[in-house]
């Protein structure tokens, strides 16, 4: 009997863990670009993305190590290719929910482009 009951009692323990967990994945967000192009000439470099997380107790309170912001993702995917802007981006957000965590990840999807003769901005000449 005593067996029948601490079983019981992890089923239902197990049970409530599940509800209190969940997840979520959903489309952000679609521009043309990050930078505006002025009719500008640029090479295409080809297709890149980046990211950032962050992890937050409660779902409220931050903890150390990441902010998960859409504009660090961007500049993420611009790094990895060595790119002055984005075109045609794409932007998903995606979020685990435990009992006390909270992860947030947000991925940017797009296309690094690198302008031509001199016609970089400001942000990208300070970045490299």
């Amino acid at each position: 009997m005593i067996k029948k009951s601490i079983y019981f009692k992890l089923c239902l323990l197990f049970a409530l863990g599940l509800l209190l967990t969940g997840c979520a994945h959903m489309p952000v967000g679609i521009a043309a670009s990050d930078t505006p192009l002025n009719g500008r000439k640029y090479d295409i470099l080809g297709p890149t993305r980046g990211h950032d997380s962050g992890i937050s107790f409660l779902g409220i309170i931050p903890l150390p190590g990441g902010r998960n912001y859409i504009k660090d993702a961007i500049q993420d995917a611009k790094n990895r290719k060595g790119a002055d802007a984005l075109i045609d981006i794409t932007v998903e957000y995606d979020e685990i929910n435990f009992v006390l965590l909270s992860i947030r990840k947000t991925t940017v999807y797009g296309t690094a482009i690198r302008f031509k003769n001199g016609t970089r901005t400001k942000q990208s000449k300070e970045v490299k």
